[in-house]
């Protein structure tokens, strides 16, 4: 598909993120599995077409089949979610010692990330927990929300290098989360949700600060200005989400969390705490879960977000730019590589194209380093050959091609550990 960009007015992108109208294929692990309207069960939803097969196709009739599949996906089914942001995240967690309350609030606001808030339903769709398991309204971090800066948690790029050519070295399939450099976003999102309740360390848009010591524009103790405290631009292009690129322009600043609507006025991120208006332990909870969501995105959207470095600050307005305008962000292959996420067997995919595995193993890395720091890491059982055969079981149970399948698949790999099974699935049998 061609590569112009297309311009959105701030106007017409603040109707764009709140009315979620924007293209339902900018998913980062996207909702594989969705519940029927009719109560009848689950289904696998975004099934890879017989045109993209065999597995690797990437033909234009592959890419427009995979496209139109994904672009139903909201419309058939209002009831989804990803049984990687979801399921295999609240396996994992409990696995490393977490309980099972913070594991289903860490599983939870990993996908309200996507989409803006999430409930737990049982296999009917039918919410449970009467209202208790509903996260906070976190509109603002949403993947259309493009005048927030939502979008940057889910396609995230690296920063540039001087002197280093576009994406030589970078390797977002394993990206180096101790990098403030290169994986600035990444970075500095892990320092704010490691700080925890009530510290001051900003939540900042697209991840940038002022610069610190080292010269890094990830960890300073503010979000990034111009001089006299005026906010600088960050200008994107997205190819991802519509036929043709998308241009849109986000100031820096404090993270916009919630969009607002008409006379409400958005909320940014120095009042986080308040709007998850719950215990201290889940508030962390939510910051691990937003967090995640982005290391696994950053995982899932290498291919595209590899070579397209955020530039900046330059020229008198100390703006930036980011273009993921590349072949491989475009519409078409981005919904094929997502179809094959899920319900589509590993191994037959070409070795940067696997990014289930290598999102399951960071993500189950992390939710261990933060276990660690809250003290609550099963040291005894957490090993790293513990590690690598949890991945290699949640890979196999997602590689189901039936929706329901797949759950049942991913429960059980829980239940077999002696863990609790997710709000709404069948409990695990006692032991």
């Amino acid at each position: 598909m061609p590569n112009q960009r297309r311009n959105i007015s701030l106007a017409s992108l603040t109707v764009l993120s709140i009315g979620m109208t924007a293209p339902r294929t900018s998913w980062g692990f996207a909702e594989d599995v969705c519940w029927r309207q009719d109560g009848s069960g689950v289904v696998a939803c975004t099934p890879l077409p017989a045109a993209c097969q065999p597995v690797g196709t990437t033909s234009a009739a592959c890419r427009s089949a995979a496209l139109a599949v994904a672009g139903q996906v909201g419309q058939l089914y209002p009831l989804r979610r990803s049984s990687i942001h979801v399921d295999a995240t609240y396996v994992l967690a409990q696995a490393v010692g977490f309980d099972a309350d913070d594991a289903y609030w860490i599983a939870a606001y990993d996908e309200a990330t996507d989409l803006g808030w999430y409930e737990a339903i049982d296999p009917t769709g039918a919410p449970v927990g009467g209202g208790g398991l509903r996260t906070a309204t976190l509109d603002g971090l949403v993947r259309t929300n493009l005048a927030s800066g939502g979008v940057y948690f889910h396609f995230v790029a690296p920063r540039d290098q001087p002197g280093v050519p576009l994406g030589v070295g970078v390797d977002g399939l394993h990206p180096d989360l101790g990098d403030p450099t290169e994986e600035g976003f990444l970075v500095h999102l892990r320092a704010w949700a490691l700080a925890g309740t009530g510290a001051s360390r900003p939540l900042c848009a697209d991840g940038l600060s002022t610069a610190t010591a080292a010269g890094d524009l990830a960890l300073g103790a503010a979000c990034f200005a111009r001089p006299g405290g005026l906010p600088a631009s960050i200008a994107g292009a997205l190819a991802a989400i519509a036929q043709a690129a998308v241009s849109f322009t986000v100031p820096t600043g404090r993270q916009i969390i919630v969009a607002g609507s008409g006379s409400t006025r958005p909320t940014t991120s120095d009042h986080f705490d308040e709007v998850i208006d719950d215990t201290a332990a889940h508030t962390a909870d939510a910051r691990l879960g937003i967090y995640l969501h982005a290391v696994a995105d950053r995982i899932s959207h290498h291919v595209c977000t590899d070579t397209a470095e955020l530039v900046g600050p330059t020229g008198a307005a100390r703006s930036f730019d980011v273009a993921m305008t590349s072949a491989d962000c475009t519409q078409g292959l981005h919904a094929l590589r997502h179809m094959w996420e899920a319900g589509v067997e590993q191994d037959l995919l070409a070795s940067q194209d696997r990014t289930l595995a290598a999102a399951l193993t960071i993500v189950a890395d992390e939710l261990a380093a933060f276990a660690d720091a809250r003290g609550v890491l099963d040291t005894a059982t957490w090993t790293p050959a513990a590690r690598d055969a949890l991945v290699a079981e949640l890979v196999t149970a997602i590689e189901s091609s039936d929706g329901g399948a797949r759950l049942e698949a991913v429960r059980q790999v829980g239940c077999a550990r002696g863990q609790e099974a997710f709000p709404g699935l069948a409990a695990c049998a006692a032991p």
